[in-house]
């Protein structure tokens, strides 16, 4: 069980050359947080940029403390929030290209004191540019669920969740840093509080908005990001294996499964191309290739969803 008596919230930024992005941010986390809560409140930015390009716009904002974290990876940044939040606190993760609604943070917090939980989701809301693909938007390819306040769940996304610092110490689970550059560390994380006993607990009221950019808004990056989940799935799993065995296991049910969703996506994808059904043609592809990335998982071939290149904007830290 969570704590619920935590003297002290923490609002964490990860961040990784998205100054432009970050300073606005920041003014709305501040205004939101003012108001909402009686415990004690700072924000925490993590820059995950060796060259520090967040550094001016944190520290030009009362109230802000910034930190550089060098080893590359959101994975690592989260950490770093994690380590940096007092033990008698609970840390909110924010990604540096969210925009946060009026109703944010208060269901989070609402909902933890109600539940006990040691950590609670909240939700994430896309929106497309005007104009995009139809395919793309009907596809799934990027989209979040919506499910009944309360909810209980096995693993979160990270974009947008409160955790109980205390309890998550207490369960001694740490996010896997070598997964920083395929994803999945959120996953694997979460899955490791619940199967340590902590509770995740959905807050459908809570809610960042995330404005798709439309560099990736195109076919061929939804299909590519389709294939690195499928590829972190697999990576998931065997972390959470605990023996050779079950990791043997794990890659043979992955692999199959993988194969299996590629046949299928792909039937389902011809089907809709046929019949003129843009729903199941791009949401045949997008199974099909989310396949794609299990059997190559299975194999031990993964994509860098997060890869870098110097110049790079990459979406998380």
């Amino acid at each position: 069980m969570a704590s619920t008596t935590a003297e002290y919230l923490v609002v964490a930024i990860t961040t990784y050359r998205r100054p432009e992005l970050l300073g606005p941010l920041l003014d709305l986390v501040a205004d939101n947080i003012r108001n909402e809560t009686s415990l004690a409140t700072s924000i925490l930015v993590v820059d995950n940029d060796p060259d520090e390009s967040a550094r001016r716009v944190a520290e030009a904002r009362r109230g802000v403390h910034y930190v550089t974290e060098r080893v590359p990876g959101i994975a690592a940044a989260r950490q770093r929030a994690l380590d940096e939040a007092p033990k008698n606190s609970v840390l909110i993760y924010l990604d540096d290209d969210v925009v946060p609604t009026s109703t944010w943070i208060r269901p989070l917090l609402e909902v933890w004191q109600d539940s006990g939980a040691a950590i609670v989701a909240g939700f994430v809301r896309y929106t497309f540019p005007q104009g995009t693909d139809p395919w793309i938007v009907h596809g799934g390819f990027i989209r979040r669920e919506s499910r009944p306040t309360g909810s209980r769940l096995s693993a979160a996304a990270a974009g947008n969740i409160l955790v109980d610092v205390a309890a998550v110490r207490r369960f001694g689970v740490r996010f896997d840093a070598s997964l920083g550059l395929s994803g999945g560390e959120d996953t694997l994380f979460t899955s490791q509080v619940t199967r340590a006993g902590g509770a995740i607990v959905w807050c459908q009221e809570s809610i960042v908005d995330d404005a798709i950019p439309e560099a990736r808004a195109t076919r061929s990056f939804c299909v590519a990001r389709a294939q690195a989940h499928g590829s972190a799935e697999v990576l998931v799993q065997l972390r959470l294996a605990s023996s050779p065995l079950r990791r043997a296991a794990a890659r043979a049910r992955c692999g199959l499964g993988g194969v299996a969703r590629v046949i299928w996506g792909y039937t389902r994808h011809l089907i809709g191309r046929l019949s003129a059904n843009v729903y199941k043609d791009a949401d045949g592809i997008r199974v099909a290739a989310r396949g794609w990335g299990m059997a190559r998982g299975a194999m031990g071939l993964t994509t860098a969803e997060y890869g870098r290149h110097p110049s790079a904007r990459s979406k998380k830290a």
